[in-house]
């Protein structure tokens, strides 16, 4: 095998190189034995992000020579290069992964079989890329890679409580002794369980998928509580210090000179949240909304990005009903452009988009950059704050809400 430049410098940055023609995996194994190769113990996952400059495919891998030291690499799919997309959808046919591990001039070749689950999911992902690929009008795969390298670590891709192996173990063992149950107790329980099964499937079968990516963001989202535990444990005054530097360094200083009586309106807020006025059902629906606020943020830092006032707004914004009216102007924005444009068939974020074009005060908050302009962090949380703003608007004037998605896939 002769590999090229590109082929070298994917070894060192990817871990891995792919030769499609070739239907083969390459794998950096530098510093490894041939036989440490053939029994290693081999997890493979494919991945898709919709990433803020389009969608993003990979294949990863977690190769352990031993149990306590894995090996980690990935190989990301152009979406563009049509030899790739071809390997790709050919891969979740053949349901096999010929890798060979490259260590020096030695190739050990080894093969992988894929689970019918894992090409199953293979199909759906390039299936939603593809998809998203048609609506990106300028579609980089170089910015689409920085964008992930930054976000995300292969690793937390693998995290898992139990191994494939012990698994299959513990379903062996469990069909085992399910072998040894009388068949009248069998047949009742094949009743019940598939009963509720069926009901459910029935009723909510289409949610499953979005549901486990929510809890898939949710654990992300736990992860970083404890992280952030373990990093200040109760030294209130050192976060808090952090959180003082994060926003200094993401804030423009006109931002920071409109947000300076904040913590007075703060104040007041929650001087109005805890009068006795306040029912309980407003109250515990404010707290949901701020739990669940705090949740988006703690995923915003967990993914590597800073703290910003479009940021700390975001937590507040549930309280937003509770502030007291100022004179000569509404205590809360009139969002029914908003609304009528997502009804109309926008994605969130083309209604994001125009709120901001045409919209003087938002401009000023952010610079006066367009939308295009704005990070990564700064685009969520605006789509955050005019969904907010645009389900308060729905709640107020009794009209539906959620509005149907449009048929444009932006993730959000």
């Amino acid at each position: 095998m002769q590999l090229t430049e590109q082929d070298k410098s994917n070894l060192v940055r990817f871990g891995c190189t792919l030769h499609p023609k070739e239907n083969l995996l390459y794998v950096r194994w530098s510093g490894l034995r041939r036989e440490q190769a053939l029994a290693a113990t081999i997890l493979f996952r494919s991945i898709y992000r919709n990433c803020t400059a389009g969608p993003l495919l990979c294949l990863a891998l977690e190769i352990s020579p031993t149990r306590a030291l894995a090996h980690y690499c990935y190989f990301p799919i152009n979406l563009t290069n049509q030899t790739q997309r071809k390997y790709l959808a050919s891969l979740a046919q053949n349901t096999h992964l010929h890798l060979g591990f490259v260590s020096g001039r030695q190739i050990t070749s080894r093969d992988y079989m894929l689970a019918p689950a894992q090409c199953k999911r293979i199909l759906a992902q390039y299936t939603e890329a593809s998809e998203v690929l048609q609506g990106c009008a300028k579609y980089s795969f170089s910015k689409v890679l920085e964008e992930f390298e930054k976000t995300f670590r292969i690793p937390q891709f693998f995290e898992r409580a139990l191994s494939d192996n012990e698994l299959a173990e513990s379903m062996e063992s469990l069909r085992v002794k399910a072998d040894h149950v009388s068949p009248e107790k069998r047949t009742l329980a094949h009743h019940i369980v598939h009963g509720i099964a069926d009901v459910l499937r029935n009723r909510y079968g289409d949610n499953i998928r979005k549901l486990m990516a929510e809890l898939q963001d949710g654990r992300q989202t736990l992860l970083a509580l404890f992280d952030f535990q373990r990093e200040f444990g109760d030294d209130f005054d050192r976060l808090v210090d952090f959180v003082t530097d994060s926003i200094a360094v993401n804030t423009d200083d006109e931002a920071l000179r409109k947000a300076s009586d904040w913590p007075s309106k703060l104040d007041s807020i929650l001087k109005s949240f805890e009068q006795a006025g306040t029912s309980a059902e407003a109250r515990e629906k404010v707290n949901a909304e701020v739990t669940a606020a705090a949740g988006r943020t703690l995923d915003h830092i967990s993914r590597g990005r800073g703290l910003s006032l479009s940021i700390l707004q975001n937590l507040v914004l549930p309280f937003r009903a509770l502030l007291p009216a100022q004179a000569g102007r509404p205590s809360t924005k009139d969002y029914s452009r908003e609304y009528n444009w997502k009804a109309s068939g926008m994605s969130w974020t083309e209604v994001t988009r125009k709120h901001l074009q045409e919209n003087a005060e938002v401009r000023a908050e952010f610079g006066g950059r367009d939308f295009d302009s704005l990070t990564f962090e700064d685009k969520e949380n605006l789509r955050n704050r005019v969904r907010e703003g645009v389900r308060s608007y729905a709640e107020k004037t009794g009209k539906p809400f959620p509005l149907p998605e449009s048929s444009s896939l932006d993730g959000q």
